[in-house]
């Protein structure tokens, strides 16, 4: 990588390295700078009106491609990936390196029995809990409500959650934040799992429980790229269903007024209120 680009993704990613590799090891990438070809549909990157780069996964790993950048993955015999862009700058910004991170690190937590969530991460009393839902259900709002109260947040829009040496699941700080931004620059410790929220915006406040059909799918809808990836399915059936072994997933209906001491006195947290 050139100086430029260094001192891009460090300024922006830096503190996500931590200092001694206590959750996963290095993942090597090589960078290089190659022609791409040129493509006129302005809809061939949307999803659901959203940026969203294709990917073409196979038995050995997955091709990525997006505005200014193409990549390969290869998660076997090693992991390890390449990313090609033709403009030094823009291959160090957001919308190439942030997009190629997330998918390495969806593919890095599933090769590790975890799993790399769409939610917000909120840590109360040293314990991680994960609110799920679909976009605009209330991940950011919520995640507002927390941090005015004190609390840590972790990611207002996505969450790596890994197993440790006992296969408990715990979730740490990761360079990735919605539109809360990036609030918790200091964070290095992981955290238990202690919940699983489906988020509903309603016009009460109450927690309830999911069958368990619904406790999957909803989890798996939240696991971006490797969802739709035919090689890996059944491994991330099988990770998903371990999870929620540990952590069932329960329904969170709330209303955006409601003040967070309230919310988690509903899913179960004592509070001194």
């Amino acid at each position: 990588m050139s100086d430029a680009q260094v001192f891009r993704i460090e300024q922006r990613y830096g503190r996500a390295i931590p200092e001694q590799h206590t959750r996963v090891e290095a993942i090597q990438t090589g960078v290089c700078k190659g022609d791409l070809p040129v493509h006129d549909d302005p809809l061939r990157y949307s999803e659901n009106n959203l940026y969203t780069p294709l990917t073409r996964q196979d038995a050995r790993g997955l091709d990525v491609e997006g505005y200014g950048f193409q990549a390969r993955i290869d998660l076997k015999p090693g992991f390890h990936g390449q990313l090609w862009g033709e403009n030094e700058i823009l291959l160090a910004r957001s919308i190439v390196f942030e997009n190629y991170l997330r998918t390495v690190a969806a593919y890095a937590a599933l090769q590790r029995r975890g799993l790399f969530l769409h939610s917000a991460g909120i840590v109360v009393d040293n314990q991680a809990w994960l609110f799920l839902g679909r976009s605009g259900a209330g991940k950011t709002t919520l995640s507002r409500l927390a941090l005015k109260q004190g609390a840590d947040i972790l990611s207002d829009d996505a969450n790596m959650l890994l197993p440790d040496a006992a296969g408990r699941y715990h979730a740490g700080p990761v360079p990735f934040a919605g539109e809360l931004g990036d609030v918790n620059k200091d964070a290095r410790q992981d955290y238990p799992v202690a919940g699983l929220l489906w988020l509903e915006q309603d016009d009460c406040l109450e927690c309830a429980d999911l069958p368990p059909a619904q406790q999957l799918a909803r989890t798996m809808a939240c696991c971006p790229v490797v969802n739709v990836d035919p090689f890996r399915g059944e491994k991330l059936l099988d990770v998903i269903e371990n999870l929620l072994k540990q952590v069932p997933m329960r329904v969170l209906h709330f209303r955006k007024t409601d003040p967070f001491e309230a919310i988690l006195k509903a899913i179960g947290v004592k509070t001194d209120a």
